[in-house]
């Protein structure tokens, strides 16, 4: 929790919800058309913010099965409330572009092996003679 409170986005939203609130308060308290502008553009700022960062933690929170099923109950519970199925579909899309990405994921994960630097410098030269920026095939290293 403290990583993703820590994360770009979650910094972005708390410093925009800090902009914005302090532009309203100015804007009340000094009346000015100026000082109104700015506030309205910085809750436009916030909401933009707002809409990144939620979806930034719904992805993350999609991660794991437990807030899979969460995220899928409150979808449910907010559809039927606002009677609003609209929101359901939208939010199972979400899940499924979610889900495969999480599948993807799984299938690219690393085996967890290091390599040495003379095996990365050995398939960095594979890959300068596969893109044609060199003529010699790199030896193999001794492992």
């Amino acid at each position: 929790m403290k990583k993703l409170l820590r994360s770009f986005p979650a910094r972005c939203w708390y410093k925009s919800l800090l902009f914005a609130l302090m532009m309203l308060i100015a804007s009340v308290n000094f009346s000015s058309y100026l000082l109104e502008a700015i506030a309205r553009f910085s809750v436009l700022i916030f909401m933009i913010c707002s809409v990144i960062f939620f979806c930034y933690l719904i992805f993350k929170v999609t991660s794991n099965t437990l807030g899979l099923i969460i995220f899928g109950v409150g979808l449910a519970v907010s559809a039927y409330v606002q009677s609003s199925w609209d929101i359901f579909v939208l939010g199972l899309i979400f899940l499924a572009v979610s889900s495969f990405i999480r599948s993807i994921r799984c299938q690219i994960k690393s085996t967890g092996r290091k390599m040495s630097l003379e095996e990365k410098k050995y398939w960095f030269w594979v890959n300068e003679y596969q893109d044609g920026r060199t003529s010699i095939y790199p030896k193999k290293p001794r492992s």
